[in-house]
């Protein structure tokens, strides 16, 4: 058999059969059994019948309800198709998939889709005598990402929420206006996970500030504050993973109230109130569904600092103190001055920051929530960990100390291997800092400095390098908090 009969004979046939017939009849040419081999043999037939190779090198960027599709240029094609789906990463080459014809160029955007969903894409090259295979399967999830940012300002003064738009791929921040705050020293800023409702704490007074979150990631005006029962000076907020409690921790008080959330408006709904240590500094929620919330209390009654364990009832939001069957004195571990916390991914491990004992590792049950210290790396690599970021693959930590960022690598039974620190640059207190939804930027509020620095996460290795733009300036003192969120 020859290319030409080959050729021949599918002529009645489309030109993506006459590619199928090819792969065929090449395997059958050489008797090869070796896929690799007989794809990279249709591929020279291919190109004797005229047919344009398969686009290479899809790369796909997002942003806010839109990917772009770029590819390597084919020779002698004179046009590309776009195939989409959004079910299945093997994309059917039909009429209900084909999503765009592009007559000119190696690029294409998909706009008016939806954040935060999955789709799928191939490419085609069409050439004079016809359609070539198809290119392999990319995948990408539009995002709109927006860093909020609490400035503490002056002297009450030059307070305010400076939202910023991020971009999922140079990682640039872009201001958003059209914010509002009333109010004082904000000290913590927590957003639900569908995007809609935002909350401000106001360390002075203790009340809490609810906020609808517009389309554009502005911040609407308040609906009326709301008193804690933790005031003065609440410290640290937490949603728990479905968005229906609030729950608040007050830095200079003992306790940590519970709201529940308003799916319809946002507004807050006072349901618990729980007794901790003296001073509490941080309040972190697992992100499973297995409903325990840690406080990091600085110090106590009992001692100079533990980190308190408590679950809360699903339907409720109640809080109550976690006990163990096999251990009925539990409540708590003993840590010394903890003042940060972060629980992993997959919520069977917790980090925990202190003021001069370095960081701390704990091993989680997440059957029975109970808490065991299992490493500890000590003050002399970590001091005063004020702040805690995981990324959301479980993979690396990042420990804000104040005047300097540790990197450490989690290794598969949740202890650290300490990788790197950045220090240039650095002023005296970092304040905040988070890990974006993707994982590939972490956002900083450098208080002194009075800026926001975005730093490029290496996948492989972890280290750290700040992205073009950055720092950003606040234009105001003292940012204070930072979040990040993927809204709709």
């Amino acid at each position: 058999m020859t290319t030409t009969s080959v050729r021949d004979r599918r002529a009645g046939l489309s030109a993506l059969a006459l590619v199928s017939a090819i792969i065929a009849a090449a395997a059958a040419l050489g008797g090869c059994s070796n896929p690799l081999a007989a794809a990279a043999q249709a591929a020279r037939i291919a190109a004797a019948t005229g047919l344009p190779s398969a686009p290479s090198d899809i790369a796909v960027s997002v942003a806010s309800h839109q990917v772009t599709l770029s590819w390597t240029a084919v020779q002698n094609a004179t046009s590309y198709n776009i195939y989409c789906s959004t079910s299945t990463s093997s994309i059917p080459l039909n009429s209900s998939t084909l999503l765009a014809k592009v007559s000119s160029g190696d690029t294409y955007t998909h706009t008016g889709l939806t954040n935060k969903s999955t789709y799928y894409y191939a490419v085609t090259s069409v050439g004079s005598k016809g359609e070539s295979a198809a290119s392999a399967t990319v995948s990408a999830v539009p995002l709109f990402l927006v860093a909020y940012v609490n400035i503490g300002g002056t002297g009450g003064s030059g307070c305010g929420v400076q939202p910023y738009g991020l971009n999922p791929q140079t990682g640039a921040l872009t201001a958003i206006s059209g914010s509002t705050f009333t109010g004082s020293y904000p000290s913590d800023i927590v957003v639900t996970p569908n995007g809609k409702f935002a909350y401000i704490t106001n360390y002075n007074t203790g009340c809490i500030y609810p906020y609808t979150v517009t389309s554009t990631g502005a911040l609407s005006s308040p609906l009326s504050q709301v008193p804690c029962a933790c005031s003065p000076s609440s410290s640290s907020t937490a949603i728990d993973p479905t968005g229906s409690f609030l729950y608040v921790l007050g830095a200079m008080s003992t306790n940590v109230t519970g709201y529940l959330i308003s799916s319809s408006n946002g507004a807050l709904s006072g349901i618990t109130t729980a007794t901790d240590g003296i001073q509490s500094f941080h309040i972190a929620i697992s992100p499973l569904d297995d409903r325990h919330v840690l406080v990091a209390s600085y110090m106590t009654t009992e001692g100079d600092g533990e980190v308190y364990d408590y679950t809360y009832d699903s339907g409720t939001g109640q809080l109550t103190a976690c006990t163990q069957p096999n251990n009925p004195g539990y409540k708590y571990v003993q840590i010394p001055n903890p003042c940060s916390i972060a629980i992993s991914p997959a919520g069977n491990y917790c980090y925990v920051g202190t003021a001069n004992s370095g960081l701390y590792t704990l091993s989680a049950n997440t059957a029975t929530g109970e808490l065991t210290k299992i490493q500890n790396i000590p003050d002399t690599s970590m001091h005063y960990v004020n702040a805690i970021a995981i990324d959301p693959q479980g993979e690396y930590l990042f420990g804000a100390s104040p005047n300097k960022i540790v990197s450490a690598s989690i290794q598969s039974d949740g202890t650290l291997i300490q990788l790197s620190s950045n220090t240039a640059g650095w002023s005296s207190n970092i304040a905040s800092l988070r890990v974006d939804p993707t994982g590939q930027f972490l956002v900083v509020a450098d208080e002194n400095g009075g800026t926001v620095r975005v730093l490029k996460i290496d996948r492989s290795s972890g280290t750290l390098r700040e992205v073009t733009g950055s720092p950003f300036a606040t234009g105001l003192n003292n940012p204070c908090a930072v979040y990040i969120a993927s809204l709709p």
